[in-house]
């Protein structure tokens, strides 16, 4: 049992429940998938992708590939939102009432990784 394992967990579990809608927070494999692109998001920003960014290396195509996922995977429960008969309290559903696109929801929904705002982060969320 690894504490800080279980801390990190939580921490996700309870970001993305306050930030995007019930039926994904109650998704273990979903939770999962975000939480293994987001930290392959964080690899992605290495010395040569930040200094280089047309060069195309390796950490340009895991940046893409994890934006990609990210996207795919909420933007999958956006429109399972739409499509609801009835709608809740939860963020997406909130958005979607003041008629926000699935791009901007999505861009609300992508909350940080814990590691990135320990750093000077361009989220606003951090």
């Amino acid at each position: 049992m690894n504490p800080f394992k279980n801390i990190h967990d939580i921490v996700i579990q309870l970001t993305v429940r306050i930030a995007s809608c019930e039926e994904l927070a109650d998704d273990p494999g979903s939770i999962e998938n975000m939480s293994d692109l987001y930290w392959r998001l964080e690899r992605s920003a290495t010395a040569v992708g930040l200094l280089l960014p047309w060069f195309p290396g390796t950490a340009k195509r895991d940046k893409k590939q994890a934006s990609e996922g990210l996207y795919g995977l909420l933007s999958y429960y956006v429109d399972a939102r739409r499509k609801a008969e009835v709608p809740s309290s939860d963020a997406i559903d909130e958005l979607i009432a003041d008629g926000a696109d699935n791009t901007i929801i999505v861009e609300v929904c992508q909350v940080p990784s814990p590691k990135s705002c320990t750093h000077t982060s361009s989220h606003s969320l951090c």
